[in-house]
Order: C-alpha cells, then structure tokens, then sequence
C-alpha cells in the first residue's frame, strides 16, 4: 500500500472517530418540570419579610398554587422548595447502543444561613408511581417501583438496561430534613463496556435547590386568603 493511500485511510478513520457519537452522547437524561420544581405548593423566599415585598403578589395570592403563574412569581423571587423538589427524569439511548444504568449519587453543599419567609397551601396526598427518594440529609439514593398499595412496596437496586430507542421515566423526589442544600445527582452508565457518569440538573444548567420545611432562618410563615397573606402563629 502506497503512502497516499495510508495516509487517506487514517484521515477517514479519523473522520469516522470524529462523527461517531461518543459514549456519553448515546445516553440523554433530561428533566422534565416547571422549575422550582416543588411537588407541594410550599416555598422559601429568600431576602423578604412578607410575601407582599414581592412583585406580583397580589395576584399570587389569589392564584392557583399549581399553576404556572403562581411557579412563575416564585421563581421570579427566587423561591426554592420547602421540604421536598420534585421532578420527572428521563433517561433515553439514543442509539443502538448496549446500555446501562448502574447506580447513581447525590453530591450536596450545604448553604450558609438566609433570611426570608415561607409560603405554604394546605394540601398534601400520598406519593404513587415508579421513583427515586433522595434523602438530602445523608446522600442515601433508594429506588422505589410502582406499587399498588402506597408505602407496601420495598427499594430495589438502581440497575436497568435501557433497551435502544426507548425511554425509562423516574419521579425524582428529594427531601430536605435539617439543612438548606444546593445539589444535584450523578449517574453511572456502562456504554458498550465503557463506564460513564451524567450530571442530573435543571434545564438551565443550575444545581437544584431545597429547604427544609421548618427553616431556622425563617423570619414567618404565610398562607394565602381572601383578604392577602396571612402570617401563621406558632
């Protein structure tokens, strides 16, 4: 063989290395929610006294908790989640290869004392359906299946081959017991025998954030009425 054609035939390989997806490439994990992704209507905001600082508070205050426009107003606060965020992740292979998740860990940083106040709506209800229950306290990730009857079901191992051209879907819900944290998750994957590790973050890149229900630093505690914001008493 002839240099030319040497030296053509690395350039194609080269060529091909560089078009063929990377491993880390074939797996997509995406995070699916309206942030600050809490699953009940209960939230921190920082740097205020009373809701009533905060633009757009009279409408939030007769709006629904659930709704977009009440997220919004939080999110343009700053507002984090008190007690639990909440999210739907899902992991796809997006090509033919052979993958699979391994396992996974939670990597925290616990956040220096704010001030602000809570805002809180009287609702609750059990949690149901496939997730993963972060505890944000001690790092611990448990796998939980979809379970008939809440609470019966027990953890399995985070391990599951992700058949190509296929989605598994997971409901993220992480808990803060004593600490303020900000964080994210890290899973592990093996691709076609290579192991790879993917940051679970908010769509815009960020950390997530959460609180604790009852917040030390917490200046009071507010809950929507007909007449405005009132302040709980203890």
């Amino acid at each position: 063989m002839g240099i030319i054609e040497v030296l053509a035939g690395s350039a194609a390989s080269a060529l091909f290395q560089r078009l063929s997806p990377r491993p880390s490439d074939r797996v997509a994990v995406t995070v699916v929610g309206h942030p600050p992704f809490g699953r009940l209507p209960n939230y921190f905001l920082p740097g205020v006294r009373h809701p009533g600082e905060l633009r757009g508070s009279e409408r939030a205050v007769r709006a629904n908790p659930y709704e977009p426009e009440y997220i919004d107003w939080v999110a343009r606060g700053k507002g984090a989640p008190c007690g639990t965020t909440h999210f739907t992740m899902t992991v796809q292979c997006v090509s033919t290869a052979n993958v699979a998740l391994v396992g996974g860990r939670v990597v925290t940083d616990r956040l220096e004392p704010v001030s602000g106040v809570a805002v809180r709506h009287q609702s609750g209800g059990p949690i149901h359906g496939f997730r993963l229950s972060v505890d944000l306290d001690s790092g611990a990730i448990e796998c939980v299946p979809a379970e008939n009857h809440p609470g019966a079901a027990s953890p399995v191992p985070l391990e599951f081959q992700i058949e190509p051209h296929t989605t598994e879907k997971f409901d993220v819900y992480a808990f803060a017991g004593e600490n303020a944290v900000s964080w994210h998750m890290e899973l592990r994957f093996v691709v076609d025998g290579k192991l790879v590790t993917k940051k679970v973050l908010q769509p815009s890149g960020e950390r997530f954030t959460t609180f604790p229900m009852d917040y030390d630093h917490s200046v009071g505690t507010f809950y929507p009425s007909a007449t405005g914001w009132i302040e709980a008493t203890s």
